[in-house]
């Protein structure tokens, strides 16, 4: 069994920290052996154990810090993902915005909490409190395991603004004893947490993420290029595309089951979305009396009983048309490491649902 810090290393960690076991050290000591090993070692270490996993090494930056200057109350390690994390005036990716996995030691060395984090240089406690709450409400129906939202922000690092600052601006944590944190184990946590931050944000939209407006000007908490949305909205998409994919082979094979007992029906169900688009469905079916049915189906990757979903103008206009023969189908759990299921199943949706649509774009024309 590895340990992150054997018995030694935490030894010397404590001693770099509280001289005499006692008073907390004011400066940083770069020459000090256990500085040395925390700030330098310990991301090679973590590093070489993200091989061959899902993290892409071109992509991730692991950094260490107990502080700059003036040795710091709370010390990290951060997994920091270009895709999420913004670069500083030294082009290196940097904690001061952005979403990411980090390690947070408390001030005692008692306990580590490895956490989905929020960049907290320019936001106050009340902002960073408001947008881990919106960020736990995106994961909080996901199998978290043991995994806990940090629903109370009631976990203590430290006594000073940054600490509080690290804890209201933490999303969902395991929490370890410093003493015993298995390398291994560690690194499952990690990408178990970086599948519920991507979650978080292309689930949600990098808008959502990126920009903060007050009464003096626009702040970011997560500044991103213009390459980089446009990569990163390209993730999305192709992400949904799969979601859906899956969403609707899902309801494709449960129309195929419902309509084992009568086979004539059975052969001519079709997934029309599969070949064709612009159909305004994706999937032609019918009902035991012979009836087309006309499916549309809407997926989410998110383990909710909930979805907001969005119609084009066509799936509105066919949705009018075919009446109570068009359904609206509701799948969660679209993903290919989850069971899917059906939340819902509406008839005649243009009928029960249309009138609460949202418009969120507009055409417009002009000549001159």
């Amino acid at each position: 069994m590895e340990l992150l810090f054997s018995k030694n290393e935490f030894n010397d960690l404590y001693r770099y920290k509280y001289e005499e076991g006692v008073k907390h050290r004011e400066r940083v000591d770069k020459s000090n052996p256990a500085h040395q090993y925390f700030v330098n070692r310990i991301p090679e270490i973590l590093l070489s154990k993200l091989k061959g996993t899902d993290l892409s090494k071109e992509k991730l930056d692991i950094q260490a810090s107990v502080g700059e200057g003036r040795l710091s109350e709370v010390f990290w390690v951060a997994f920091l993902n270009e895709d999420y994390v913004p670069k500083n005036k030294s082009n290196k990716l940097s904690t001061r915005n952005g979403i990411y996995i980090v390690l947070l030691l408390d001030i005692n060395l008692e306990y580590a909490y490895l956490s989905i984090g929020n960049g907290s240089e320019f936001l106050g406690l009340k902002e960073l409190k408001e947008l881990s709450r919106n960020q736990m409400k995106i994961i909080e129906k996901e199998p978290l395991e043991d995994l806990e939202l940090n629903s109370n922000f009631n976990f203590f690092l430290g006594k000073s603004t940054r600490p509080k600052k690290y804890v209201k601006g933490t999303v969902v944590y395991k929490r370890f004893n410093v003493r015993n944190i298995e390398v291994n184990k560690l690194i499952k946590y990690v990408i178990k947490l970086h599948k519920l931050l991507d979650l978080i944000v292309l689930e949600k939209g990098i808008e959502e993420l990126e920009v903060k407006e007050t009464n003096e000007k626009k702040r970011r908490y997560t500044t991103i290029s213009v390459d980089k949305h446009a990569a990163l909205l390209e993730k999305r998409n192709k992400l949904q595309k799969i979601v859906g994919d899956i969403a609707e082979e899902f309801v494709y094979q449960q129309e195929l089951r419902r309509l084992a007992h009568l086979p004539a029906l059975q052969e001519k169900v079709e997934w029309c979305s599969k070949t064709t688009d612009g159909l305004g469905y994706d999937i032609k079916s019918y009902f035991e009396d012979g009836r087309e049915k006309f499916i549309e189906v809407k997926g989410t990757a998110l383990n909710a009983n909930e979805i907001t979903y969005y119609l084009s103008l066509r799936e509105k206009i066919v949705a009018a048309d075919k009446g109570d023969q068009y359904a609206l189908v509701v799948v969660s759990n679209a993903s290919e490491e989850k069971e899917p299921r059906i939340i819902a199943e509406v008839i005649n949706p243009a009928d029960s649902l249309f009138n609460e649509l949202e418009a969120i774009q507009f055409r417009g024309h002009y000549e001159s």
